[in-house]
């Protein structure tokens, strides 16, 4: 059948080179809007007269339709074809993206933006469970993070020099929608289905061990929803800090490629360590990046950031790849997009809640809190990742 046939063969398998390749550029592209949201909310503040509770309204709205997809493919991500799903989600993200260039109105924004969160949440959820249904979830999940974080920092450190101040927000909400367009020409190594579904069917009715599992779900929750509370307005904290708006960009961009770096640490370390201690060792990072941005937000606001950022994306596949090493029957991992989906939505509410005026430090202070006490249940059913066969 040619080169097109070799392509379509390698896109049976999850564990291929060419599905674990597209899985995480899917992954990138569903959850861009989120890894780019501080660009996204801080020209939507200046450009379009939002205030924080607002634009944490903004934020919000696409995950609610990102959270809201997820949930759904708890139940449906076994029975679906996930190529032709797939091109649904892009087509919903295009359009929505496109569209919302037009409105000016708060509702408006609103109502496509949660639209286009469907969209990013069915791309985001199929192709983290594909990774997650692999032999070695650690280290494909490490991959797909590393295109998560990647892909975003380009758009967050090009745009502002260059579409933004040309084009606006118009002009960052065009450029969201290209990355699903170009998604529909991988439709071809886009996985079916996962193998995962024969063993769901051989654990029917079994939902694994749950006193092992469940705390590990609980505490990837907690951890998420206070990490992306500060990712969400860690612009305005630099804003608020008489940073210059050029070296926040700039920051927001390092950050993210520190993010890309902290996720290749399970690519090498999956069979070589346990998950307890990189979840420990993240979460001293990250409390002590938050005491500097409480303590002299001027003078650390450039290293904690890409600090930050680096344990976050350490810490979380960890985490993830625990969950999916203890889930003998396949539900488990389906619902991980879910839990992500809801610590998405709740982190810039909660944020947007917390912050007074330019005040952060309530946000700093409980954040910090929520990552110590979300290490505890994340590593309580701690195990080191067994070699692949």
């Amino acid at each position: 059948m040619g080169a097109i046939g070799v392509n379509l063969e390698f896109a049976k398998d999850v564990n291929s080179p060419a599905a674990i390749a597209v899985a995480a550029i899917l992954t990138a592209v569903g959850i861009a809007f989120f890894n780019a949201m501080p660009l996204v909310l801080g020209t939507a503040a200046e450009q379009l007269g939002f205030d924080n509770q607002q634009i944490g309204f903004i934020a919000s709205s696409y995950m609610a339709g990102f959270t809201l997809m997820s949930v759904a493919l708890i139940g449906l991500a076994r029975r679906l074809n996930w190529r032709y799903s797939c091109v649904v989600f892009a087509c919903l993200q295009v359009i929505s993206f496109v569209v919302s260039i037009q409105l000016g109105s708060l509702v408006g924004l609103l109502v496509v933006l949660f639209v286009a969160g469907l969209g990013g949440g069915g791309l985001f959820g199929i192709a983290t469970i594909s990774l997650l249904d692999t032999r070695r979830p650690d280290r494909n999940l490490g991959i797909g993070t590393f295109a998560q974080v990647t892909l975003p920092a380009l758009i967050v450190l090009v745009l502002p020099m260059t579409v933004i101040p040309i084009w606006g927000f118009g002009g960052l909400m065009l450029t969201l929608a290209l990355l699903p367009a170009v998604t529909l020409l991988l439709l071809p190594w886009i996985v079916s289905q996962s193998n995962k579904l024969e063993q769901q069917q051989s654990h029917s009715g079994d939902w694994g061990p749950a006193a092992n599992v469940t705390p590990a779900l609980a505490g990837a929750l907690v951890f998420h929803t206070a990490a992306a509370a500060i990712w969400a307005f860690y612009e305005r904290v630099g804003n608020a800090s008489g940073i210059a708006p050029e070296t926040v960009g700039a920051v927001l961009s390092v950050a993210l490629l520190a993010g890309g770096a902290g996720s290749l640490v399970p690519v090498f370390l999956h069979a070589r360590t346990g998950r307890l201690v990189p979840i420990f060792a993240a979460a001293i990072l990250q409390v002590a990046c938050l005491a500097g941005l409480l303590l002299r937000p001027e003078s650390t606001y450039l290293v904690a950031g890409p600090v930050f950022m680096f344990a976050w994306t350490v810490s979380i596949i960890f985490q993830l790849g625990n969950v999916a090493a203890l889930d003998t029957s396949g539900r488990y991992v389906a619902a991980i997009p879910a839990v992500l989906g809801v610590a998405a939505i709740l982190g810039p509410t909660i944020g947007g809640a917390l912050v007074n005026d330019n005040d952060f430090s309530r946000l700093l202070l409980i954040a910090g809190a929520l990552i110590v006490l979300s290490a505890l249940p994340a590593g309580f059913a701690n195990r080191k990742p067994a070699t692949a066969v």
